[in-house]
């Protein structure tokens, strides 16, 4: 039973440390963009793709897939939307 605990236990922790470090990491780029009305896209620095892109690169840097795709889909497809409409 010890040992099914400390297994769980390094799972939750790093579950904390890689989802916590992608979703503040998210939140902090995701203030830095905003909505253009006219365009209906959404804008951001020319540096964001790349944040975000290194967010992904975080989230697969660890062989145990957390979340799947749930995260590393909407940060690609984010990443790519915002360089699209920077270029």
């Amino acid at each position: 039973m010890l040992l099914v605990i400390e297994v769980i236990a390094s799972f939750v922790d790093l579950l904390r440390e890689l989802g916590g470090e992608a979703l503040i990491g998210l939140g902090a780029v995701s203030r830095t963009c905003s909505y253009d009305k006219d365009k209906l896209i959404i804008v951001g620095p020319a540096d964001a793709p790349a944040k975000l892109r290194k967010l992904v690169e975080l989230m697969e840097s660890n062989r145990k897939n957390l979340f799947g795709d749930q995260i590393v889909g909407p940060l690609n497809e984010l990443a790519a939307k915002l360089q699209t409409y920077s270029s």
